[in-house]
């Protein structure tokens, strides 16, 4: 990819373009030099080299590809889609290659396969064999679970290093180093917690197991989970000011936004009948009154504050 850009974009990726780019646009900020004539003597030039890029065209029907992006990664599409549904990948299929091993499950050859994430092991009988395994650094550990499989090194999407069973139907996994220590409580093997390294069990039934039992968690009831919002509701219920309290702060509002909480708050009164007393579309008088509850029980939250601070 780097070749291919140094190849057809030399100005772009030259050793100097950014320094030149910078004195350009700090021209621009100081008002020496109009922002349109410093994108044009870059623009120009990089569009002349793009046009000499050469580009894929579309076997069917002759319209250029383009990248796209789909569930399975980047590939290359007809621009001419839906009518031309030309796909093809962004790189050619790579041949199983065979490793010189057998199969454990059937006897066949083993090879070398690439999916989604990245190479693995497979059996060249697949789909009537369908033994797999990771293709993985191996730290030569037996796996305590299934006796069959070695622990090897895998990363995260997000780039976190963590150890499992090399037997894709074994589901062993930690997440710290694992040593050829034996746990004298199970006999499964040991792993590395934190900088300080303490040995820690890798079996989750041993009492000294290195990660959290979520096993012994008790389950959240709905039961609990409704008493806990309703607790919550009952509360902010509690808090809600009514029209005793607000009215004695009529003050802070405009004398519009008083007189509709007044009609509303005091009065009882429907809103589209107060609109009509001020003279309002029923739009206007939801926005006044919205807008003069707001204040009030703002005005209300600050001097109670104000009244606890003191006590």
């Amino acid at each position: 990819m780097v070749g291919f850009l140094k190849e057809h974009f030399p100005r772009v990726l030259a050793y100097d373009f950014t320094a030149r780019m910078e004195e350009e646009l700090d021209r621009v900020e100081e008002g020496e030099r109009p922002w349109p004539e410093a994108v044009r003597v870059f623009f120009e030039p990089f569009m002349e080299e793009f046009e000499k890029v050469p580009r894929k065209t579309c076997p069917v029907c002759g319209r250029p590809l383009e990248l796209k992006v789909g569930r399975y990664g980047a590939f290359l599409g007809c621009t001419g889609y839906p009518e031309c549904t030309y796909t093809e990948p962004l790189e050619e299929r790579r041949e199983a290659e065979p490793i010189g091993e057998t199969c454990p499950k059937c006897g066949a050859e083993l090879v070398r396969k690439w999916g989604r994430y990245g190479p693995f092991i497979a059996c060249s009988r697949y789909p009537e064999c369908d033994y797999t395994r990771d293709e993985a650094p191996s730290t030569g550990i037996t796996c305590p679970k299934c006796g069959v499989g070695e622990i090897v090194a895998k990363k995260s999407r997000r780039g976190r290093t963590y150890w499992r069973c090399s037997e894709t139907n074994c589901d062993f996994v930690v997440f710290d180093p694992p040593t050829e220590e034996r746990c004298p409580k199970c006999g499964w093997i040991m792993v590395k917690k934190g900088k300080a390294g303490v040995l820690k069990c890798s079996n989750p039934d041993c009492e000294d197991y290195a990660y959290p039992n979520l096993k012994s968690r008790p389950a959240r009831t709905k039961s609990a989970k409704k008493g806990r919002k309703t607790k919550t509701k009952t509360k902010a219920k509690e808090k809600k000011a009514g029209w005793a309290e607000l009215s004695s702060f009529l003050g802070v509002l405009a004398e519009d936004e008083a007189e509709i909480a007044r009609l509303v708050e005091g009065e009882g009164k429907a809103l589209s009948e107060a609109a009509r007393a001020l003279g309002l579309s029923e739009e206007e008088a939801k926005r006044l009154y919205k807008r003069a509850l707001f204040k009030l029980r703002m005005a209300y939250g600050r001097a109670k504050k104000e009244k606890e601070a003191v006590a």
